[in-house]
């Protein structure tokens, strides 16, 4: 097999066309250079990073001792990072930052990790090697608007760096390998925004349960006490059957918080498999029935496999009951599966009131949205499982008579597209 050796040019355009924010800096911190994505992440023009320490994107002191030691250790480091762009803004995500060895890493039998040419180290005007001796240049490049503790952590780096050459001597000396003195670092971000918006329906989820569960207990107080206190009463009876539907109202919301919290946290290590969409919608469809005094009326449901597990059960439920709650008459619900080459539509329609809101707000897609809609979980819940799935949820209103119900002149469809299984499987 042909070794194939890449040239600096290469290397220069791979740094530059890479999707994620990446910086090269020497040994001290100083950044010398940034890519594209770099630029336009931070907000910052080149001339606002080039030569200042890259302690003015660090948003943590904590992280800054973190890198300055793995620097000073000639190691890698990877580990969660918050960044602060130009205009003040903190992003989280993740971060890594690992050593370049110099340009004859190679010859002197580094494997091939040499990265000659991307971004040396070597200032070009003197000849002097951007090694630690430069830390007395670097202090200088330090952003005056940094915080006091992030720019100690620069300080914390320069201080060690004659420490770490000398353990490095030792090293040598005793007969272990020999560590290879980088000629910089490349250090790179990854935007984690979207683990951010779990955690941020994670904490809507226990803010919900706090609030909204809080008043439907209370609720149920109330009435118990006055059934308490009105016996043989028509009052009273109406009382404890107000108690009771309450009281289911909770244990569903307590239920569907429990099964979202259990997606949350296992939302980034389970895989998905066929599931017969048919099978499940069925059972949900009578899991409803029992427990409400809508009428359903079931359409075509083929039966067809969908890319799901087994919480789609509980999606199905959370949208039937959605359709009976709202409907202060005698609710009537229409269900079936429409299917394409790629997708099955799950439509569940009601001859309700209609939906007055948005879909973001209707599914709480903003933490705003979920708290101020708290009755709105069961959907909430939905719209996050179907998007674990790859698949879509949204309503249509209909004003006309629609065939999945024999009744109602207007009222709501739901409908659900999942992904079709693959059949081999």
């Amino acid at each position: 097999m042909s070794h194939v050796t890449f040239g600096p040019s290469v290397y220069r355009r791979a740094f530059e066309s890479v999707g994620v924010p990446v910086i090269m800096m020497n040994t001290t911190g100083e950044i010398k250079a940034v890519n594209d994505a770099a630029l336009a992440f931070s907000g910052y023009d080149r001339e606002g990073l080039v030569g200042a320490s890259v302690t003015r994107l660090l948003a943590e002191r904590t992280t800054a001792e973190e890198i300055a030691e793995a620097m000073v250790a000639v190691r890698e480091w990877h580990g969660d990072i918050t960044v602060r762009t130009a205009g003040g803004r903190t992003v989280h995500g993740q971060g890594s930052v690992a050593p370049v060895p110099p340009a004859d890493a190679e010859a002197a039998g580094d494997g091939g990790r040499t990265s000659a040419g991307l971004a040396s180290t070597t200032d070009n005007d003197t000849g002097r090697s951007t090694d630690t001796a430069q830390s007395v240049d670097t202090a200088q490049s330090v952003d005056t608007a940094q915080s006091a503790d992030t720019a100690q952590s620069a300080d914390t780096a320069r201080s060690t760096a004659a420490d770490s050459d000398t353990a490095r001597s030792a090293d040598m000396a005793d007969g272990d390998t020999p560590v290879v003195t980088p000629c910089g670092y490349v250090a790179a971000f990854v935007d984690a925004r979207q683990k951010r918006q779990y955690e941020t329906a994670a904490e809507v989820l226990n803010r919900l349960l706090r609030h909204d569960l809080k008043n439907d207990l209370n609720v149920v107080y109330g009435h118990l006490q006055r059934a308490r206190a009105q016996t043989d009463d028509p009052v009273t009876r109406a009382a404890l059957a107000d108690a009771r539907e309450t009281l289911s109202q909770v244990i569903r919301k307590s239920n569907r918080a429990r099964d979202l919290r259990s997606l949350l946290e296992r939302a980034y290590g389970e895989s998905t498999d066929p599931v017969r969409v048919d099978r499940v919608l069925t059972e949900a469809v009578a899991t409803v029935r029992e427990s409400s005094r809508a009428t359903f009326e079931l359409g075509s449901l083929p039966p067809v496999r969908v890319v799901a597990d087994d919480l789609l059960s509980v999606v199905f439920e959370g949208v039937l009951e959605n359709a009976v709650e709202h409907n202060d008459d005698e609710p009537h619900v229409g269900v079936d599966v429409q299917t394409t080459d790629r997708t099955a539509v799950v439509q569940i329609a009601d001859d309700g009131p209609g939906m007055p809101q948005d879909e973001d707000v209707v599914f709480g897609r903003s933490a705003t949205d979920a708290l101020t809609h708290g009755d709105g979980l069961s959907l909430f819940f939905a719209d996050s499982v179907v998007a674990t799935y790859e698949g879509q949820i949204w309503f249509e209103e209909w004003t006309e008579s629609t065939p999945l119900l024999s009744t109602g002149e207007s009222g709501t469809v739901f409908k659900i597209e999942l992904l079709l299984a693959d059949d081999s499987e």
